[in-house]
């Protein structure tokens, strides 16, 4: 499988101390960034469920997260399941995962280490499973939506195809891509460069679970006069939903849905915020960890969350 011939070729094509520094630099503050945040785990979760929806399984077939929740149990203790035998057999979706591609390294230590080490593989034993939660988040929906494939019909390949397809296989990405993620010039660039044919695709075969959306922010956004949203910072007008009420001091309440829904992130790319969040349109270099590590520590406002 590709995913193997891509290990083994990391593993052979070793860089050098500087970039191994900066790579795993870059994975720790990710590690922070994503998989040790609470909101980021729920907005994986939401972001899974639109995706898998505009791909074709919908959200009125809950059972089918029942069923895969099953097969997955199953297949972790090594029990027979014919849904996660198949997905094994035919697809990478249940290794090619965003914890798998852009947190390769990180937390693997030798079980066999000694003294310190043997302490280093114990906690990061820990550190494991907020990033197996997360994965298991990712593997959920894949396997959900590989198994209503199969019960449309499609071969155990086509299924595993559509999945990785659908929401999204993050190991699959071009050499420029892999680069720009992995050494921090564009952090988060994997779930953009698979938004934007995934939001295609959609407007394509399926405009009406892409129309619902645009319901859900033209039901809240109801009565909102347009001072209102010429008063909002200009990072602020493009992706985030206006809530119900109004704050303790009666401010608008906003919910940042730019890493939630594919179809507001490539419009981010036109009309995000800029360095320092002071709005205008967005650079690579806004992206990359020090320069956001820099903007909240002037502005005192994370600009990932």
């Amino acid at each position: 499988p590709l995913s193997i011939a891509e290990d083994i070729n990391r593993v052979v094509d070793k860089p050098g101390m500087g970039m191994r520094l900066l790579r795993n630099g870059v994975g720790w503050w990710k590690y922070g960034k994503v998989i040790l945040s609470p909101a980021t785990h729920g907005r994986n979760i939401t972001s899974n469920l639109i995706l898998a929806d505009m791909a074709g399984l919908s959200v009125f077939r809950p059972h089918r997260i029942i069923q895969a929740a099953k097969s997955l149990r199953k297949g972790a203790k090594g029990q027979t399941d014919a849904y996660y035998d198949e997905a094994k057999e035919f697809g990478s979706f249940l290794t090619d995962s965003f914890a798998g591609a852009e947190l390769p390294d990180m937390l693997n230590v030798s079980q066999d280490a000694r003294g310190l080490l043997k302490g280093l593989s114990k906690m990061r034993g820990i550190m494991r499973k907020p990033a197996a939660a997360y994965q298991y988040e990712e593997h959920l929906f894949k396997m959900a939506f590989f198994i209503d494939q199969r019960k449309m019909g499609k071969s155990a390949k086509l299924a595993a195809e559509a999945a990785e397809e659908g929401l999204f296989n993050y190991r699959r990405v071009p050499w420029l891509i892999d680069k720009l993620r992995t050494t921090g010039v564009v952090p988060f660039v994997t779930f953009t460069y698979k938004a934007i044919p995934a939001t295609g695709r959609a407007l394509a075969r399926r405009p009406g679970a892409v129309n619902r959306y645009g319901n859900i922010f033209r039901t809240f956004e109801h009565g909102e006069s347009p001072d209102e949203r010429k008063a909002l910072w200009p990072d602020q007008r493009d992706g985030w939903m206006r809530l119900p009420g109004k704050d303790a001091r009666g401010r608008t309440t906003l919910l940042n849905l730019s890493y939630i829904l594919p179809l507001s992130n490539p419009r981010e790319l036109l009309s995000s915020g800029g360095f320092l969040g002071q709005g205008g349109p967005s650079s690579p270099l806004a992206s990359m960890p020090l320069a956001q590590l820099v903007s909240a520590l002037v502005t005192q406002q994370d600009p990932f969350t």
